[in-house]
């Protein structure tokens, strides 16, 4: 048996166990065998009770005696998978004696809570409860393209006896100044936001009524997003864009970037895929139209905090004698290209850019700061003049000169102290002008 224990504070943010120890509130977890078994509930230092995850061989009775009966407890047993969901029966006990009302609680397949649902414990009738409608991190509708609601929203029903909404609350002032209606006031001021975050009829029944408990749609269903862009990356219509000679066409499922297709003279270029685990690269590229050039992107992993993708061009099911990686940061910007052979996985090309977008302009005595698009392009090569660096290209040609690209050995010469100035370290500077380390330390 392996035990874990890990601690968190009143909002579920993780701490240490000194933390804890010198804190009012917090939570200890205690994990065996890889799944949660106790939280323990402290109040000034003291366990105030908590839940404890029964299972089919364990012994009610025998359990609640080994955890204080004296204390609040609940009891989470009789697990069930229904959907794709993960349904909870709650029992609520204190001093040996079980609550009149008990609960079912719904879980998503992220672990999400959507639905917490009281019943009377002998009539089995409903009693009241919340059901959570989630949309963090989703599109917004009248929003640009890439603007997404904040991380945690969601929407929170409050039901009464008779299973209809009593209440709502709000995370975001969405509608009003409020977090918090009657329900009349919240349909009204709702308007069509459920039918333009594309709930469909069943999926907005489900969440403003307590029964059924589990919904009966798919988890996440996709909702397909498409923008067009020219070709200098600015949003434009639709019908802007058939008028355009060069355009992009962006095709995300929910909040997630599935395919870019370019356009010239409105014939399909190619493009962008960004390939998933669960998906087959052959099936994928035939579905394209395996003639044109595209590039997939693939293996996505998360590390030191940023997106790293390995990129392969293809055309005719071939992909070619090369392959890069491509780190990008927590805001999507790239930060290094890396092209490498398909076989001896050497670093043949690249590039690394350092963006200093918004930061104070040095040598100004106002609070001016550089453009938005502000940021400095290493390219390497194998035998680079400077580190790895060949050429640079600057976005801003007032900087060093009337020049937007350099020779490296030209352009240090010209940069002096403009990196330190800027606070650059000695790190981060060898990291853009050099192949490796591929992702920032920093």
């Amino acid at each position: 048996m392996i035990t874990k224990i890990i601690f968190f504070t009143n909002d579920d943010e993780f701490i240490t166990e000194e933390e804890a120890l010198k804190s009012s509130k917090y939570t200890k977890h205690i994990w065996v065998n890889k799944a949660l078994k106790k939280e323990e509930i402290y109040r000034e230092q003291q366990l105030w009770g908590g839940v404890y995850y029964l299972s089919p061989e364990e012994n009610l009775a025998e359990v609640l005696i080994a955890l204080n009966p004296k204390l609040n407890w609940t009891i989470k047993d009789n697990k069930q998978i229904i959907n794709g969901y993960t349904v909870w029966d709650c029992k609520f006990y204190d001093n040996l004696e079980q609550a009149s009302t008990y609960s079912k609680i719904v879980l998503d397949p992220d672990e999400n809570k959507i639905a917490n649902i009281i019943y009377d414990g002998l009539t089995h009738q409903v009693k009241g409860g919340v059901k959570f409608y989630k949309f963090g991190n989703k599109p917004i509708p009248w929003g640009n393209p890439d603007d997404v609601f904040d991380e945690d929203s969601d929407i929170l029903f409050i039901f009464g006896e008779d299973g209809e909404v009593d209440a709502v609350h709000v995370s975001d002032f969405l509608f009003s100044n409020d977090f918090t209606y009657s329900a009349s006031q919240f349909f009204r001021a709702a308007g069509n936001f459920f039918e333009q975050m594309g709930l469909s009829d069943d999926e907005i029944y489900y969440y403003t009524h307590a029964e059924p408990l589990v919904p009966n749609f798919e988890h996440n269903k996709e909702v397909v997003i498409i923008s067009f862009f020219d070709q200098f990356n600015q949003v434009v219509t639709e019908k802007e864009a058939l008028d355009l000679d060069r355009f992009s066409k962006q095709i995300r499922m929910g909040n997630v970037l599935k395919k870019e297709e370019e356009y010239k003279d409105q014939q399909l270029l190619g493009g962008t895929y960004y390939l998933y685990p669960e998906e087959n690269i052959i099936e994928a590229l035939t579905s394209l139209n395996s003639s044109l050039q595209w590039k997939i992107m693939s293996n996505k992993q998360m590390v030191n905090g940023y997106e790293v993708w390995e990129s392969r061009i293809y055309t005719d099911l071939e992909a070619g004698p090369t392959y890069s990686k491509v780190v990008l940061d927590r805001d999507g910007n790239e930060v290094a290209i890396i092209d490498y052979d398909r076989v001896s996985h050497e670093a043949e090309s690249g590039m690394k850019v350092y963006n200093y977008s918004h930061k104070p302009i040095p040598w100004s005595d106002s609070e001016d700061v550089f453009n938005e698009d502000s940021d400095i392009r290493f390219l390497l090569i194998k035998e680079g003049r400077v580190g790895d660096v060949g050429t640079v290209f600057v976005s801003d040609f007032y900087i060093f000169g009337d020049d937007v690209c350099y020779d490296a050995l030209k352009f240090f010469s010209l940069a002096g102290d403009f990196f330190e100035k800027l606070g650059v370290s000695d790190e981060e500077l060898h990291y853009y002008t050099h192949f490796e380390p591929l992702v920032p330390h920093f």
